[in-house]
């Protein structure tokens, strides 16, 4: 989708009414931004609260104006949809942020996941498929679309549970990942969008819960618990 040189963005106060749930949607199309605008807008429980051709716009507005839901897009002028997505959470950790995207690599949705997303769709999701993602992820329950499914699901449940009774968080399993990879903390950092001090915290953690005192074992043994099988999310995503 080529992505329009005009530029626009609108913001409405926040709603008092806090049975809707208010919406920004960030995406560098103005095309793709009005028609969102207009089905929201037949939408009784959804409102859109911003919109935002750019990023760096996006965490300005948002600092000011909390929403519920981000509608992110990947691609992005200036800093991407995944780097936005990861200063959003780290900051304004109420705020959920939904992916919608026209690109479906494995690499994209682990990137967008291990940044904060709690939702992955594509830009082919039906409306009716796009607004129940909305009040789902408003809930904090993961989404993703089905077209995605076969990429995700695969050993989910198991690393799911295991995660869950070790308390290992998603970032947590990310840097899990990037360790087996032999990753150093810098190249870590800049793959999961946190600084260098925030790895090694995430290091620290994991060798505490994993109850061993070097990287190497805290490889081994996050392989015998089965945790590197399949690390792109950690929750039972929705079906849509």
């Amino acid at each position: 989708m080529m992505y329009s040189k005009q530029k626009e963005s609108i913001h409405y106060p926040p709603s008092s009414d806090h049975s809707r749930i208010s919406l920004a949607i960030i995406d560098g199309d103005m095309f793709v931004r009005q028609t969102l605008t207009k089905i929201f807008a037949q939408t009784a429980d959804i409102q859109v609260a911003l919109t935002l051709e750019n990023a760096e716009k996006a965490v300005h507005f948002i600092q000011h104006y909390p929403v519920d839901v981000a509608l992110m897009e990947i691609r992005l002028p200036g800093i991407s949809g995944i780097q936005a997505t990861s200063i959003i959470r780290d900051h304004f950790p109420q705020v959920r942020v939904l992916i919608m995207t026209s690109f479906a690599s494995r690499n994209s949705i682990d990137t967008a996941m291990a940044a904060g997303a709690t939702g992955y769709l594509l830009k082919n999701t039906r409306t009716s498929q796009l607004i129940a993602a909305i009040r789902a992820v408003a809930q904090d329950l993961p989404v993703f679309s089905p077209d995605l499914l076969g990429q995700i699901l695969p050993n989910r449940h198991h690393i799911m549970r295991t995660a869950n009774e070790l308390a290992i968080t998603q970032k947590e399993l990310m840097v899990l990942h990037h360790l087996n990879q032999g990753l150093r903390n810098a190249d870590i950092a800049d793959k999961i969008y946190v600084s260098v001090s925030s790895v090694k915290t995430y290091i620290h953690c994991l060798l505490r819960k994993l109850g061993v005192d070097s990287r190497l074992k805290l490889v081994a043994r996050a392989r015998e618990l089965g945790l590197l099988e399949d690390y792109s999310s950690l929750e039972t995503g929705c079906r849509l």
